[in-house]
């Protein structure tokens, strides 16, 4: 008895402790919630202690009353996601000591403090300094001798009695967002492969190998027990030969005993992985690398603990035997980083102290420049101990830090950003490995090798990942802005479910939802929902090839879960926090306090799911929530900006890709153009990069260059553009958002596919520089108005037009019109699928409606106001004197429908009043696959139905030649050769349609190129009903106005309308031009090639040589421009003298053609090797001689190159036949250089006559009055003083319109702008700017006269 009593006290003992552990365990974790979270993303390294003399402040109220406080505070404020500076904590406390009470130090968190709410997006330290309440000064950035110096200063300041200041910004600003936006920011990982040998599989040893994973970033995604054979481990060792006795020593020692194997992943893993496992002798390892696997654990060359793969090969054939589920995943994330590794990277070079302090800085500058790095900033810096510390406190547990961080603040060193493709990678190749004794045997000309000392004195440090980079960037160069992107933390949604057996437990729901709910969540949904098995693979489709899919989709398909969208700031992150590790065990290790560790079970049955990604996270809600919007709005107000395609994209036809992505993401395009935007309108555009290094790049290429311009709006406009532009830089947007737009077309930070404005504010601007014709378009907007069956046919319609005209819309057409019901279908597409779109489309269709185009200033908004809500019930209580509250019955039959955006107007009016619109032609093509299958009748009936005029149609075979021509925008991609070798396999239906809008409602009934995504996004188009995949999609559309053309010449040559067949069956006699260009005529070719004219009978009716001006050669060839050649076509062509010729002969254009042979001489020599081309040309540029290509071109072109032949001059009073005269002046700057003779010979050659000249000299006097036109004008002063500083030469000259024509061939005013629009003018070719700009001309008839009078006044 008295054992057994013995045992029940014990045990009552045991749950006694078991209940206070339990209960302290709770308190910990409510009382340090924040610092579990630090604790789980470090893999729970310790905190330092925080001292009791720093107050902590967390609301308004605190605070506030803290400000009432007769002292010197030092406040560092931090956002919550970002946490207080604890490296500055040390100097608070020596401060503390050393000051006592004349100081007082807070941490304070801005998240509830409306005061600070501008620090709340800022990982960089802000520390404020108040003096007996009032706000005297602030540093920002760890810089702790600073903070000492501004504490001390107050301090004496109050004992002199000087007077507190407020202290101001330098710029009144909301302080710049760091590089790391986030507070975990995902980095690409890389995969690495470990094994544990057989003498540490000891728990409490695999505890701490796991401990010092965790502690170097590594993230464990998969651990298993393993027996290997002699033949894996041959593999293994594969870089071992032979015969070296080790290997076989390692293949039997591996063999036989169980090993166990990690996929570990982490940025740059095999440095780290190696640097952690140490030497492969433990007995170098305890010299070289105390700290390392193989040096605690180690014993000798075969059993040293750890094998860890050494590159990405390797980690493949090691992955092909330990984790063979594997493998596709690590080959295509091995794949991704390849691409992310050839993009511009940004890094962080420090070139330390005794490197610095001994002059090697310019050497190692030379070095690192010479590899083809560029320099972004750079600047000396005296590290204090505190942002020493700060810097490396990833080594903080590591036996060097103190020594490390004592060093690197001991004296100046020098700093800098710089960039390269690959450039962190690049960089550390260069510096060489950490000890320079190691790198001088293994990189003798690496960086360390030639400069460093030892291990910690080793001349320089560079970054070792992308996100050490960006934190280190950030301490440093805290104030470089143009390698961010200035994007706040955003509210974000995500899915968490709860599984089956969780769910099943009473209560528990409850709980979880109360949990989830304390923790600042919004619930935007929820419901129970029993998945299908063909659901759950869906949802899991990313683990299809993981062995455990099977189990896990049967699992979650088994029984009803229940499902949450969930919203809040960094939803999708901070709740996989919460959540905790998938592995249970791992999680209540881990993270005890996470849902995982108090409800899971094991891996599979581990209580809760949530979204592991934003990407996941869309997907999953749309699966789930079909009609929940997964992207949370950032603002309820419509945000309208200006959006700007670059000259790249734009140039490579990516425009029509781009409005479909901003329309299907709801934006409407109220006003569009393409434009060519001055340099001077792009540095207003983009002036908040003004000053930065890339800005002058920036200007030159957006500028002089097409581009599409776009206004468009919609509520929460600027945050859902950040997710479709993705960051700035391609690189960051690869790894970031590698479906945004900057990944898939940008090359750099400059070339970087769209700009739009930041905020609202600065959308206007733009949008005035712009479209400043916006306003009287938004007066003049248009929507469409139907009045429906119900209404229509009870006869209220002259009631409703009443009220409409009453209310200040224009009609500006109006029908009765019956809808098909394809017409139905199409008009109320975007409602395809929900309950009511069966019942919608039958009654629309079922009987006349009345349509109306209505005219108003922002007329869509007000006729949906003047309609009333949806519900006529609704109606009749909030608008009781709307058009749905007088005459509608219910949410349907609501008397009238109005269109929801201007975007939808357009669209509606289209189907609508088509007849309202200029038609236009597109190409339609039935393909093999739904012609065969006899679609072609239901394909035209769609069509029909759609308002197509089917202008011209015909079964026809396309030979492979017509396919390779007609598809030769995709030669070189690799469904090229299936594709042109099928639509050349069988017949096609070709038809030409004609109607409004035809190539994009042709592109619209089609549906989306792949037919399995038509089925999903547009299941009632064409290729959605009869398509089966990407090519074989049952039809085919132009997809531009240019390609139509282009297409249907190839397939309807017989309706071209400039066929020459007509001429050539006629006697009928026809001119063209014909030019011999500079090649043939400065080779003397030209008489050989007059003769070959006459020769095949030919007329010349004119003729005679001519030196094209760049003008004149950019209006000739101006259907070439934005082309590759033409820049390079036009200089050539107005280089030199050309023969011109008027030549006439029947259907001249055709024969002349003819005999000039194919445009490539080479081409021309293979197939007309007699032609004027094959027998004097050189190439297709260089390809002797010019000729028109139709008889609208041969007109055009006569009519610039022989202007004089004009039979219709055109006459006006101020280009009449009278010549007048005007004063020219050569200035001193182009008098002085000689340039005289030169401007002269200008003036002669375009056909002026020098009446009177001479050199003159003007004093002060004369120049003040020739000028004082500008009298009291900033520059008046120095032009005087200069033009009467040196003789100048003056003439008097004689034309047609005489000062009109000489200021054209002066050119702009400012030199600059005169190389830009006018590169041959005098002025772009003599001037140097505004002032000294090489000549001066009368800018009136007036004027004229006046300043003849001045400088001729014995001309008078």
């Amino acid at each position: 008895m008295t054992l057994l009593k013995r045992i029940d006290f014990l045990f009552l003992l045991v749950i006694i402790y078991t209940s206070l552990y339990i209960l302290l365990n709770s308190f910990y974790f409510f009382k340090n919630e924040q610092n579990l979270k630090k604790n789980y993303k470090s893999n729970m390294a310790g905190n330092r202690q925080q001292f009791e003399y720093i107050y902590k402040i967390q609301t308004q109220e605190q605070w506030e009353e803290e400000l009432k406080k007769p002292t010197i505070e030092v406040f560092d404020v931090y956002a919550g996601w970002a946490g207080p500076c604890n490296a500055i904590t040390s100097t608070f406390k020596r401060l503390k000591l050393e000051l006592n009470d004349d100081v007082t130090f807070c941490q304070v968190k801005a998240d509830d403090i409306e005061d600070l709410k501008d620090y709340r997006d800022n990982s960089c330290p802000f520390f404020l300094f108040y003096n007996h309440g009032v706000f005297v000064d602030m540093v920002q950035g760890v810089n702790a001798s600073l903070i000492e110096k501004k504490i001390k200063q107050q301090i004496e300041n109050e004992k002199n009695g000087i007077e507190r200041v407020v202290f101001v910004p330098a710029k009144k600003e909301k302080p710049k967002t760091p590089l790391k936006l986030k507070k975990e920011k995902k980095i690409e990982k890389e995969y690495v492969i470990a094994i544990l040998k057989p003498e540490v599989l000891r728990n409490d040893i695999i505890e701490k190998i796991i401990e010092m994973f965790m502690k170097n970033s590594f993230a464990i995604e998969e651990k298993k027990d393993i027996e290997l054979t002699p033949e894996q481990v041959s593999i293994i060792y594969n870089d071992i030969p032979d015969d070296n006795p080790l290997k076989s020593k390692h293949i039997e020692y591996m063999s036989s005993n169980p090993c166990l194997a990690f996929l570990l992943a982490r940025e740059d893993p095999f440095t780290l992985l190696n640097e952690l496992s140490g030497p492969e002798n433990p007995s170098v390892a305890k010299e070289e690398n105390p700290e390392s696997i193989r040096s605690i654990y180690g014993v000798d060359e075969i059993k040293n603990a750890i094998y860890g793969s050494k590159n990405s090969v390797s980690v493949l054939r090691d992955a092909e035997i330990l984790f063979p589920e594997r493998v596709t995943e690590i080959k295509e994330q091995q794949e991704k980083l390849k691409v992310i590794s050839s993009r511009v990277q940004y890094t962080l070079i420090i070139i330390k102290p005794d490197a610095y302090k001994d002059g090697k800085k310019d050497e190692i500058f030379n070095i690192i420049k010479s590899n083809d790095f560029n320099i972004i900033a750079e600047k000396e810096i005296l590290l204090s101990k505190d942002m020493a510390q700060e810097f490396y406190r990833d080594h903080i547990s590591k036996s060097f830090y103190e020594n490390l961080t004592k060093y690197m603040s001991s004296a100046p060193i020098y700093a800098a950003v710089i960039e390269k493709e690959n450039a962190i990678k690049s960089i550390r190749n260069l510096i060489g490995p950490t000890n320079p004794e190691k790198a001088k045997e293994v990189a003798p000309n690496s960086i360390r090798a030639l400069f460093g000392i030892d291990v910690c004195k080793n001349a320089i440090h560079a970054s070792d990942t992308i996100s050490n980079a960006e934190k280190e960037i950030n301490i440093l160069f805290p104030e470089i802005e143009e390698l961010r992107d200035e994007v706040k933390p955003i509210i974000e949604r995500t899915l968490a479910l709860i599984k089956p057996d969780l769910y099943a437990e009473e209560g528990k729901k409850d709980e979880i939802i109360s949990f989830i709910q304390e923790k600042g969540y919004s619930i935007i949904d929820e419901k129970e929902i029993k998945m299908e098995l063909e659901t759950a693979s869906e949802f899991y489709k990313e683990h299809e090839n993981q062995t455990f899919f099977e189990d896990l989709i049967n699992y979650i398909s088994s029984e009803p879960v229940y499902a949450m969208v969930l919203e809040k700031l960094e939803a999708i992150q901070d709740l996989i926090y919460l959540v905790g590790p998938k592995d249970v065990e791992e999680a209540k290790m881990l993270h005890p306090e996470c849902l995982r560790a108090k409800y899971g079970k094991d891996i599979l049955r581990n209580g809760i799911h949530c979204s592991s990604n934003e990407k996941n996270a869309i997907k999953e809600i749309k699966l789930l929530f079909p009609r929940v919007d997964p992207l949370a709005l950032q603002s309820n107000e419509v945000e309208r900006v200006l959006f700007l395609i670059k000259p790249d994209v734009y140039a490579n036809n990516k425009k029509d890709e781009i409005c479909d992505i901003l329309i299907n993401d709801g934006y409407n395009i109220l006003a569009e153009k393409e434009l060519i935007m001055s340099k001077e309108t792009s540095s207003i555009i983009f002036k908040k990069h003004e000053g930065k290094s890339f800005f002058n790049e920036l200007i030159e290429w957006v500028s002089n260059k097409p581009i599409y311009a776009m206004v468009i709006e919609r509520i929460d406009g600027i945050s859902r553009l950040y997710r479709i532009k993705g960051p700035t830089d391609p690189a960051k947007a690869i790894r970031d958002a590698p479906g945004s737009l900057r990944a898939k077309y940008g090359t750099d930070g400059v070339k970087n596919v769209v700009h739009s404005s930041d905020s609202v504010e600065t959308g206007k601007e733009e949008i005035d520089l712009l479209f400043p014709e916006l306003s009287e378009i938004l007066l003049h907007e248009s929507t469409l108005a139907l009045i429906k069956p119900d209404a229509y046919s009870s006869g209220k319609k002259d009631d409703i037009v009443k009220m409409i005209k009453d209310n200040g819309f224009n009609i500006l057409a109006e029908k009765e019109f019956k809808m098909s019901l394809d017409i139905a279908k199409q008009f109320y597409k975007e409602h395809y699928g929900k309950p009511f779109f069966e019942t919608l489309t039958t009654w629309m269709s079922s009987t006349p409606i009345y349509a109306m185009k209505l005219e108003k200033e922002n007329a869509v908004k007000a006729w949906r106001e003047l309609m009333g809500p949806t519900n006529s019930e609704k109606a009749r209580e909030s608008a009781p004197q709307s058009i749905r509250a007088l005459y509608g019955t219910d949410g349907s039959q609501n008397a009238v429908h109005g269109s929801d955006s201007i975007l939808n107007a357009k669209r509606e009016l289209n189907i609508i009043f088509p007849e309202l619109e200029p038609k236009t032609s597109t190409l339609a093509l039935i393909k093999p696959d739904a012609f065969g299958a006899g679609k072609k009748d239901e394909i035209i009936k769609i069509i029909k139905n759609n308002n197509f005029n089917i202008v011209a149609e015909k079964e026809f075979t396309m030979t492979m030649d017509i396919a390779k021509e007609f598809y030769k925008e995709h030669e070189g991609k690799s469904f090229f050769d299936d594709l042109t070798t099928w639509m050349s396999s069988a017949p096609i239906y070709a038809m030409k349609l004609e109607r409004a809008n035809a190539v994009k409602t042709w592109r619209q009934i089609m549906g989306p190129t792949n037919a399995e995504k038509a089925r999903i996004e547009a299941p009632l188009s064409i290729r959605a009903l009869f398509g089966k995949d990407g090519s074989q999609n049952a039809v085919h559309g132009s997809d531009s106005a240019k390609s139509a053309e282009r297409e249907l010449g190839i397939i309807f040559p017989e309706l071209n309308s400039n066929s020459s067949s007509t001429n050539e069956e006629s006697n009928e006699k026809t001119t063209t031009l014909a030019l011999i260009k500079p090649d043939a005529y400065g080779a003397g070719k030209k008489d050989d090639i007059v003769k070959m004219i006459k020769d095949n009978g030919f007329n010349i009716l004119s003729e005679k040589e001519f030196t094209m001006t760049m003008d004149i050669a950019k209006e000739f060839y101006k259907e070439h421009e934005g082309k590759p050649f033409y820049d390079d076509l036009t200089t050539w062509m107005s280089s030199a003298p050309i023969y011109a010729m008027k030549l006439e002969k029947v259907n001249a254009v055709k024969a002349w053609r003819e005999l000039m042979g194919p445009t490539n001489s080479e081409k021309a020599r293979a197939e007309a090797p007699q032609s004027i081309r094959a027998l004097f040309g050189t190439d297709g540029s260089q390809n002797a001689v010019h000729g028109s290509d139709s008889a609208k071109s041969a007109e055009r072109e006569l009519g610039i190159i022989f202007p004089e032949l004009n039979s219709n001059p055109i006459s006006t009073n101020e280009e009449s036949n009278e010549k007048t005269t005007t004063l020219a002046l050569i200035k001193p700057d182009a008098y002085g250089a000689g340039k005289k003779d030169d401007i002269v010979k200008m003036i002669k050659d375009n056909g002026f006559n020098i009446l009177s000249e001479k050199e003159f000299t003007m004093t002060m006097d004369i120049a003040k009055e020739f000028y004082r036109d500008h009298e009291g004008k900033p520059f008046y002063d120095d032009l005087t003083t200069w033009m009467s500083s040196a003789p100048i030469y003056a003439m008097k000259l004689e034309k047609v319109n005489a000062v009109k024509a000489w200021r054209e061939l002066m050119g702009p005013t400012n030199s600059e702008k005169a190389r830009e629009i006018a590169p041959e003018s005098i002025r772009a070719q003599f001037g140097t700017d505004g002032s000294k700009n090489a000549v001066h001309g009368s800018d009136s008839n007036d004027n004229a006269k006046r300043e003849l009078d001045i400088i001729f006044p014995e001309l008078k």
